[in-house]
């Protein structure tokens, strides 16, 4: 990072080869974080690619104290788009002793395609002994929303649906749980 706060990218590689349509770079990035009185130090990459129907980027950080570099922080960020669809994912790291002892990762997935848009998200953490993963797909068809809920903490796995259904003169949510039970709740628009 520069003095005022800007990223300063130091070049370590030249772009690919623009005949075929793609473009490559490749970005080393150093710097310091002020957080109050305490001065972190800053490493990382940064990479793109790109096509002409589909982009990739990905950035990887890591922040640690120059007196203690075996306690550090990583956060990467991966990012990828086509024609009708764009995935991003979030990872954080935190390492004690160059020990992994916290980490969460978070992915966000849409698609649109025929008149149909998909929404997924991932929700997956480990910290100290606790582990779990949560997963929501949304789907949106013809006006009516159906989301799907998958879960496992600690190995209690369980999930739910709801189906938002949209008529002329009512809205009704509709749960459907593991066991096949079943919630509804219908509301006069």
């Amino acid at each position: 990072l520069n003095a005022d706060g800007s990223v300063r990218d130091e070049d370590d590689a030249q772009g690919g080869d623009k005949a075929d349509g793609e473009v490559e770079g490749n970005y080393q990035l150093n710097g310091v974080l002020v957080v109050g009185e305490v001065t972190y130090t800053l490493a990382g990459e940064r990479s793109s690619e790109s096509e002409i129907d589909e982009t990739e980027e990905e950035l990887k950080i890591r922040a640690f104290l120059e007196a203690d570099p075996n306690n550090y922080v990583e956060m990467t960020q991966e990012v990828s788009e086509e024609e009708n669809e764009r995935e991003i994912e979030y990872v954080y790291r935190v390492y004690n002793n160059n020990i992994l002892v916290e980490e969460t990762a978070i992915k966000f997935e849409n698609e649109q395609e025929d008149g149909k848009a998909e929404t997924e998200f991932e929700l997956e953490f480990i910290k100290g002994d606790s582990v779990g993963k949560y997963k929501v797909e949304k789907e949106i068809e013809n006006g009516n929303t159906k989301i799907n809920v998958k879960y496992d903490i600690d190995g209690k796995v369980g999930d739910f649906t709801v189906a938002k259904i949209i008529s002329a003169d009512a809205t009704t949510y509709e749960y459907t749980f593991t066991d096949n039970s079943k919630k509804v709740y219908t509301y006069n628009n």
